[in-house]
């Protein structure tokens, strides 16, 4: 025999009622279980910043119309990449004041990876990057989080710099070649000519 969703319901609130003191009781406890672990769970703060990737290349005003700049399309993937890096983690580490005692190699990796794991990065727009770390401790969850931004940002800056430095040390080597050939063919122009004095042009 088969019965519907309404009768179902019917007997459902009958029996609920016929053992009421039984139903408010489990409530009762239901809840009281819920507030006490939710007081005792560990409260998690959560720090983030966003940042703001410049899409331009510095090398695309110098190159433009001779060369075609690289473009930015997994910066998620990159910010993590310079973020996660040992660089910026042991800089973290040290900056953000975890290191309060003298750690192993060993206590140092599984402090770093710890790290890792509670921090997220995404992206959350064109050019936007978020940077989020979650901590117990409120202080350091932003000290950490904040000295993250920092660092990404410097790091960011000083890549950008070297790609400057490397794209004008490139073409003035290229503009020193070309002035070498130049002067070069000049110079056996000149001699061609004293040794022909009748050549004429073309």
């Amino acid at each position: 025999m088969q019965i519907n969703l309404e009768q179902f319901l019917r007997v459902l609130a009958g029996e609920t009622f016929k053992y009421r003191n039984l139903a408010v009781g489990i409530f009762i406890f239901i809840n009281l279980f819920a507030v006490i672990v939710g007081l005792m769970w560990p409260k998690t703060y959560t720090s983030s910043s966003t940042v703001f990737v410049e899409e331009k290349n510095i090398i695309q005003p110098l190159m433009q119309g001779a060369a075609v700049a690289t473009s930015v399309t997994d910066r998620t993937r990159i910010a993590k990449e310079i973020i996660f890096g040992r660089k910026i983690m042991n800089q973290v580490i040290e900056e953000a004041g975890w290191l309060q005692d003298r750690l192993t190699d060993i206590e140092k990796e599984k402090l770093i990876e710890a790290l890792k794991s509670r921090t997220t990065i995404l992206s959350v727009g064109n050019n936007l990057v978020k940077i989020e770390y979650k901590d117990e401790d409120p202080a350091r969850a932003f000290k950490t989080a904040q000295k993250y931004t920092e660092l990404f940002i410097s790091e960011s800056l000083g890549t950008q710099t070297q790609e400057g430095q490397a794209a004008f040390e490139f073409i003035d080597n290229q503009v020193k070649e070309y002035h070498e050939k130049l002067s070069s063919a000049e110079q056996q122009l000149k001699e061609f000519r004293s040794v022909n004095v009748d050549a004429r042009p073309g």
